[in-house]
């Protein structure tokens, strides 16, 4: 049966300082925490999909008893994705691909004091045995079955790191910039000048936004908040170094095409020209699109639950305030376990908004719950007087079940009449 690994050796960082998209080191061959990992045994797991493209990247690894509380993970702890599925590097010796860093993780990670001070490390289950291994005796990875997530550690696994995409520095954008026809000697300049215009229109605090491309009349940048991400696309005008966004964004797509480098056309048409940017394949952008899916589904769950939970507490806390409204009752007030069942029932059917619940409510739900209570009292007949002794005397019970308060003479009356005594 495949055991459960995990691995954790010194930190390996690397240097992520521009967009959400990093390069992942996932596993490289070698002892770790948890076992040998040859270089056959891992290009094996490359080719068998065993970290395939949507596979969730965390914070930290699960402790046992998060695990048992809640083994689908916490959508708060949720820091990125892969986006292809873990390939075999035969230079690098790893196995390696690109991810997408999410929300405000992404912000975090791109700073250079947290790549330097982190890495990353697998979790997947895998088939063991004892052996020996240069010249060390111990666990022996034989195959890795299936991969969990690969999580951002404070002490990474075998070999485990990420590092920047380059094609996403501002280098990078000012070189595809040049080629579009922006002058190369103001390309840096407005580069910088949209970067502030974009972030005084969009980005703050849980917002982020950066430039993917631009010319001289439209600008291509990701918006990313804690709710989602989405390339856009805005046009804007330029004078004496004052940018100003004009229009609104328009969500945009990247297609990939190939043409020729010298096109028989003497002028590129609109859609050759449009698909210079950068761009990504649609396998991905579904991939993309699959891992926000789930991350909504589990969302909406974790909502749900949230608002059950509050309603709970809303009820609860409302507890002392419906059970003084139900003793103001005249007539249930001698009855305790009937004010007990009425406070409950109230309880139970309070109506919550927003984790709240108005006095105009409680009184409502009181007022009517109480009046169906004292109903069940006001329609008994008044006391039905019957004798505990037959014919014997006249001890009685009303037929509300309430014993009436005798006087001693009186039962000495009754007990006498009933043996045929008589009072002086």
């Amino acid at each position: 049966m495949p055991e459960q690994l995990t691995e954790a050796r010194p930190t390996i960082g690397g240097t992520p300082t521009g967009t959400g998209r990093i390069e992942v080191t996932l596993i490289t061959p070698g002892w770790g925490s948890s076992g040998y990992y040859s270089a056959e045994v891992l290009e094996q797991a490359a080719k068998d999909g065993v970290f395939p493209a949507g596979l969730h990247m965390y914070i930290d690894h699960p402790t046992q008893r998060q695990l048992n509380e809640r083994p689908e993970r916490s959508v708060g702890e949720l820091a990125g994705v892969l986006l292809e599925a873990g390939r075999w590097d035969p230079t690098s010796q790893a196995v390696v691909g690109p991810a997408q860093l999410l929300g405000q993780h992404a912000e975090a990670f791109r700073q250079p004091e947290m790549a330097e001070a982190i890495g990353v490390s697998i979790r997947a289950s895998a088939d063991v045995t004892m052996g020996e291994a240069e010249g060390r005796r111990g666990r022996i990875v034989g195959r890795l079955v299936e991969a969990q997530s690969v999580d951002f550690v404070t002490r990474a696994g075998r070999g485990g790191r990420y590092q920047v995409i380059e094609s996403a520095t501002p280098s990078h954008v000012v070189a595809q910039a040049v080629e579009h026809g922006v002058a190369e000697a103001t390309a840096n300049d407005l580069r910088e000048w949209l970067n502030d215009a974009l972030r005084d229109a969009y980005g703050g605090e849980k917002s982020w936004v950066w430039i993917r491309d631009f010319d001289d009349a439209l600008v291509w940048y990701q918006h990313e908040t804690e709710t989602g991400s989405g390339l856009f696309q805005h046009t804007y005008s330029e004078t004496d170094g004052a940018v100003a966004l004009t229009g609104q964004p328009v969500e945009v797509r990247i297609e990939t095409r190939y043409v020729p480098v010298t096109p028989a056309e003497a002028n590129p048409t609109t859609t050759e020209e449009s698909t210079n940017m950068p761009q990504i394949e649609e396998g991905r952008l579904a991939q993309l699109e699959e891992a926000a899916g789930r991350v909504t589904a589990v969302e909406a769950e974790r909502d749900a639950a949230r608002s059950a939970l509050a309603a709970i507490e809303a009820r609860q806390a409302a507890r002392p305030r419906v059970a003084a409204k139900v003793a103001e009752s005249t007539v249930l007030a001698p009855r305790a376990r009937t004010q007990a069942r009425v406070v409950e029932s109230v309880v139970v059917s309070l109506p919550v908004v927003d984790g709240q619940i108005t006095n105009e409510a409680l009184t409502a739900a009181v007022e009517a719950a109480v009046k169906d209570a004292e109903a069940e009292f006001t329609d008994i007949p008044a006391a039905r007087l019957t004798s505990l002794f037959g014919s014997f005397g006249s001890l009685t019970e009303s037929a509300a079940g309430e014993t009436t308060d005798v006087s001693e003479s009186a039962m000495s009356s009754a007990v006498g009449s009933a043996f045929g005594r008589k009072e002086n």
